[in-house]
């Protein structure tokens, strides 16, 4: 019961016996016994530096107590080398987390940077389109390789000017078709100033510029600032 209270098996007494020493010399040897096996140390010396089977009269007795003290002692190193590799598989498993944590967290740096970089391209390439050559199949080809980027997506960064309302502002209806097909397209998208493609192609006086995009939704009532 003490033992299981957590008392110290091999707690000593005034002459260093332990409760081992006294099993062994009183003939208590089922104590004993149970004393060994609850981590009881046969190697432990008194202060007259007698070890426990020291003082049991019977061969027979002290032999089978060695022997048991032996696969004790077996179960207890085996028990410590269990706790001791738990505890490298843990560190290790630690370990491994948190290179894996450092690699995900880089790869995701590195996705976003080349998501980053790739709708920087889009936007210099789809402004070269709309905002220079006018050319319908450079936008088609761009709709084609960037399909997962945002027609929306500004073109000028110092007006926030979309492809839409630069393709409108010079007048370049069909450029404007195939912006137009594109999904998402915000027909009514306004820049800094508030002006959507409807007011540039009005204010550029491109008038089948401005048909086109009535008939596609744009809106008649939006103010600019």
């Amino acid at each position: 019961v003490l033992l299981r209270l957590g008392a110290n098996a091999n707690a000593r007494d005034a002459n260093g016996y332990t409760g081992l020493h006294l099993a062994c010399k009183k003939g208590h040897y089922e104590l004993a016994t149970i004393l060994i096996e609850k981590d009881g140390d046969l190697n432990s010396l008194s202060i007259a530096g007698k070890m426990p089977l020291d003082l049991v009269g019977l061969p027979t007795i002290k032999e089978k107590l060695r022997v048991l003290g032996e696969k004790a002692a077996f179960k207890r190193e085996a028990a410590r080398q269990a706790i001791i590799e738990e505890e490298r598989r843990v560190a290790w498993k630690k370990q491994y987390d948190e290179e894996q944590e450092r690699i995900r967290i880089e790869e995701e740096k590195e996705r976003k940077r080349m998501a980053i970089e790739r709708t920087k391209e889009f936007a210099k390439l789809l402004c070269h389109a709309c905002d220079v050559s006018g050319e319908p199949s450079a936008v088609l080809l761009l709709a084609e390789n960037y399909a997962d980027q945002d027609i929306n997506t500004p073109i000028l960064a110092e007006s926030n000017s979309s492809a839409l309302t630069r393709a409108a502002f010079h007048g370049y209806k069909e450029v404007a078709v195939v912006l137009l097909a594109w999904p998402g397209m915000d027909i009514n998208a306004r820049d800094q100033k508030g002006n959507t493609a409807l007011h540039y192609a009005a204010m550029s006086g491109h008038q089948d510029m401005i048909e086109l995009l009535l008939v596609n939704g744009a809106r008649n009532g939006i103010t600019n600032t």
